[in-house]
Order: C-alpha cells, then structure tokens, then sequence
C-alpha cells in the first residue's frame, strides 16, 4: 500500500510522517537531493524513492499527486491543512526566517518568492490553489485532516482500514517543540562551558599557593591571619 500525504509544508506534515512510522510503515520525507534533481527537471529519482517506501510528504510528492494517481491507482491519500490560511502564512514566515537559502530557493521555485512577508500573496494563492486543485482531482479518494480540529488516528486509521493505536497523535515540529529543543540544547550548552570553566577554575587553583590564589581571585584580598579587634582583650587565665 503506498500512502501520500498531499499537505503544504507547515501543515502538521511531520506529525503525518510520525503517524505513519508508528503504523509501521517506511516513510519518505522532504530528500534535498531529490527535490534538487525534480527542479532541475528530474523527476526520476522521486520516482526511484516510491518504489522503495510505503508512505510519503512534503517536497517533491505533494506535487506530483496527479502523477502518483495515476501510477498508483490503489494508493491512499491525505491532505493536511490548518485551521484558515492566515494561520498557515503566519507559520511560513516563522519558518522562513529560520531556514538556510537553498530552502527560501525552493521557496522561490514553487511559491513564486522567497519570503512570505514579503509577498503573502503569492504564498496564500498557492496554498488555496494547491488545496483546491487536490481536492477536484481526487475527489472521494482523499481523506482530510486538520490536527487544530481535533483530527486523529480516527481519520487516519478508517482511510487506512487499520485499528487505532492507544496511544495519543505525536504532534511533531510544533513552535513549543521547537522551543523545548532550543532550551534543551541551550541548558546543554550552559553546562559543558560550566564544567569546562569549573575545570579550568580547579587547574588553576592546584597550580598556586592559596594565598597567591586568593590575592588574584578574592575581591577581599589575600587570606589573613585571624585578628582580635583593638577594642577587645584577652581573657586572662
């Protein structure tokens, strides 16, 4: 069974790839050699992957659906979008301030300019035409799903006729996942400098006198002998 998910990028595309890992199946992801050779005019090594995986999203499948339809006359397919829209550009602009310039080249390639900021228009009439044009083509052969309404292995499962896994959708590449991975990996970071400073620290400290040590270090000065203040005496045995 080959399964596509014919959803635009920031769709909830990754959480599809996750689902369909989870049903057991071989997936097949955006590939930056595949899609290099399909906007150079090359499609057969998009062609060469289908033949080696079960299921499929992102660049180059979800525009060759037409194609695959055709090819594939069993094949299941799925269109994922968001809740409106405005919700889709706002999350493709977040994104596109975050990727390298071969992705806002690819932007450029299919969408007609490189940053949705800059032309939300052209961003917006693709996704609408895209989502549109799926749904004409394939008519009752495509099942829908929106993860922001409450979609799940419910829809998935009865496309697929399989039974729903117990455990819950696992939402992938979401802004607060991005976010946790970014704090994780900064708490990462903070901790090998530490450890490496503390490191540095205790070297430095087994190489001096503590005296010399403390003169450098201490903001008190150098350590000194315990005085009995002028005003005190003492005690006579």
């Amino acid at each position: 069974m080959k399964i596509f998910c014919l959803g635009c990028m920031k769709t909830g595309t990754t959480t599809f790839a996750e689902c369909m890992r989870m049903l057991g199946f071989q997936h097949k992801t955006y590939d930056y050699a595949i899609v290099r050779q399909f906007m150079a005019g090359n499609d057969k090594p998009a062609w060469d992957a289908l033949t080696k995986h079960q299921s499929f999203d992102d660049w180059p499948f979800f525009v060759m659906y037409r194609e695959i339809a055709e090819r594939y006359p069993d094949a299941k397919f799925f269109l994922t979008t968001r809740k409106s829209p405005e919700v889709w550009l706002s999350s493709m602009d977040a994104h596109t301030m975050r990727v390298d310039g071969y992705v806002r080249h690819l932007h450029r390639y299919f969408f007609g300019a490189e940053y949705p900021a800059n032309n939300p228009k052209a961003f917006l009439d693709f996704y609408n035409e895209h989502n549109t044009q799926v749904r004409s083509f394939l008519g009752d052969r495509l099942t829908e799903i929106c993860w922001e309404n409450g979609d799940g292995w419910r829809e998935i499962c009865g496309a697929l006729g399989l039974p729903e896994p117990d455990q819950p959708i696992p939402h992938a590449n979401t802004r607060q996942s991005r976010k946790n991975r970014r704090l994780a990996w900064e708490n990462w970071v903070l901790a090998k400098l530490e450890a490496r400073e503390l490191a540095q620290f205790e070297s430095q400290r087994s190489s001096l006198k503590i005296n010399d040590f403390a003169s450098e270090h201490d903001p008190l000065g150098p350590i000194a002998p315990a005085r009995i203040a002028p005003n005190q005496e003492r005690s006579k045995t």
